[in-house]
């Protein structure tokens, strides 16, 4: 029984079809793998640099946590401080001055230098209880605090 040379040439193709496919799907997860292992060292490095810019009265609260994670648009990270207050006899309005200067001096100051874009969410605890949040995006001047179900738009410059 002769072959009609036209089938070798179609399974030619169709092993060479799969190693293609195969090839590129090993291709993709390396490729992935190290967009994986640049997002995890950017997360390191902007943890660090926010723990050597916050004094130590700030990270050594019981109540003080850092998380950073990737932002939904490449090379812009989201940062997370929850930083506890203690009132002291101070009324909420002293405190939500406080919430105002503490954010403008942390990001335009203590964060200044950043080494990536960041979005900012400053969670304040009153006496380790939820006050206030403060956000600011990182192409923005304008920081955006919910009090109390109420929300308010401030720039402060120091």
């Amino acid at each position: 029984m002769r072959v009609h040379p036209a089938f070798f040439h179609k399974e030619a193709i169709i092993v060479k079809n799969r190693f293609l496919a195969m090839l590129l799907a090993m291709l993709t997860i390396v490729s992935l793998a190290a967009c994986g292992q640049k997002s995890d060292a950017a997360i390191e490095e902007i943890n660090s640099f926010i723990s050597e810019n916050l004094s130590a009265d700030i990270t050594s609260d019981e109540h003080y946590e850092c998380v950073v994670s990737a932002g939904s648009e490449k090379n812009i990270y989201n940062v997370s401080l929850t930083l506890n207050l203690s009132s002291e006899g101070m009324s909420d309005e002293d405190l939500l001055d406080t919430t105002a200067f503490e954010s403008s001096y942390l990001i335009d100051d203590a964060f200044a230098n950043a080494p990536y874009a960041i979005d900012y969410t400053l969670n304040y605890l009153k006496d380790g209880k939820a006050f206030a949040t403060v956000t600011r995006a990182h192409n923005s001047k304008e920081f955006v605090r919910d009090y109390n179900g109420t929300q308010d738009v401030f720039q402060f410059q120091l």
